[in-house]
């Protein structure tokens, strides 16, 4: 990718980098991912399908089994931690773009240094992610009003747990990444809605049988745990040639991924300040019975906008090995088909 005029010029390592490129030939067969568009754009679709339809169902069961201001904590905790996954930087939509850059030249040293440093940057934006559960856990007294103080230590734990939830998918973000940057948006997917499905039906059963938030924010860890650990399984099937080494991760690399990345989190950032941000001064000021109402419509609203984006990110990997290839008029008609 061509550095804007006036940027830093690379590192010896990334010239390396680029005469490797040259050498070696392209991944064989469709290695943009062509064949698989229209699959991986239904996956992703059936997959958000699936996960907004048993979204639906606990926040119901835990109004029912355990009152509104039950729900009014579930959603304070969720719209707390959302925060947390600014600390990744967008490293992942970094990851699927230069997997795809790399494996499309037949990069294989290449390839071993983009994902390397991405883990290494995904582990610490994990820990960061710990850190900063820690303060929000003791800011919770502090954020909710003197008849809401009744729940501050369920309010605390569910905060924890859910943060530890973040902070595991941040540390593992970069396999996802990694299927995404050999085109395998169906098995990324069908992972997704399989926990979500599990963790849900697990949430509902609890609640059933006598249980309560602190015990469904464990099931949400617990699922995610899994779920990353079985996208780690898959990313290394896919890709066999994969090689996660930590003294292959490099500063020029960091660099490189933070500057592609940055642009993601900076669209995330809008919606993270309007939405999530009004739902935790909902949740301050008028209470948390009020805050559970406020966000019941929320999901829905974001349905068409989701679809939309689930159809522009199968993209990315597919645009970037075309470019990495030079073939700017395949390029271009993907761009007017998509």
């Amino acid at each position: 990718m061509a550095l804007p005029e006036g940027s830093p010029q690379p590192s010896t390592a990334v010239e390396q980098e680029r005469e490797i490129d040259v050498s070696l030939p392209p991944e064989e067969g469709d290695f943009a991912g062509r064949d698989r568009l229209a699959r991986n754009v239904l996956a992703g679709w059936a997959a958000y399908f699936v996960i907004g339809v048993v979204g639906f169902l606990s926040p119901r069961v835990m109004d029912r089994r355990l009152g509104q201001e039950a729900v009014g904590i579930w959603d304070f905790g969720w719209s707390l931690v959302t925060y947390l996954g600014l600390t990744a930087f967008g490293v992942g939509s970094s990851v699927n773009r230069y997997v795809a850059h790399h494996r499309a030249a037949g990069d294989k040293d290449g390839l071993s240094r983009v994902v390397s440093t991405a883990t290494v940057l995904n582990v610490m934006s994990g820990a960061a992610a710990l850190l900063i559960t820690g303060i929000f856990v003791w800011l919770v007294p502090r954020m909710l009003r003197g008849d809401q103080l009744a729940h501050v230590n369920e309010a605390r734990l569910v905060v924890l747990l859910l943060g530890c939830t973040i902070a595991v998918s941040l540390s593992l973000g970069t396999y996802p990444a990694v299927l995404a940057g050999c085109h395998r948006f169906d098995i990324s997917n069908a992972i997704s809605a399989g926990f979500e499905v599990g963790s849900s039906v697990t949430i509902v059963l609890i609640l059933l049988t006598g249980g309560g938030l602190v015990a469904a924010a464990s099931v949400c860890f617990v699922g995610s745990l899994i779920a990353e650990s079985t996208r780690f399984y898959w990313a290394h099937q896919v890709c066999p040639e994969l090689s996660v080494r930590w003294n292959r991760a490099e500063w020029a690399e960091m660099k490189r991924l933070f500057r592609f990345g940055i642009k993601t989190t900076i669209a995330v950032l809008s919606g993270l300040l309007l939405l999530q941000a009004n739902k935790l001064l909902v949740g301050g000021s008028l209470g948390l019975a009020a805050l559970a109402v406020f966000s019941r419509p929320l999901p829905p609203t974001r349905i068409v906008d989701n679809f939309g984006t689930r159809l522009a990110n199968v993209l990315t990997p597919t645009a970037s090995s075309l470019q990495r290839a030079g073939r700017h008029h395949e390029l271009r008609q993907l761009v007017l088909d998509s």
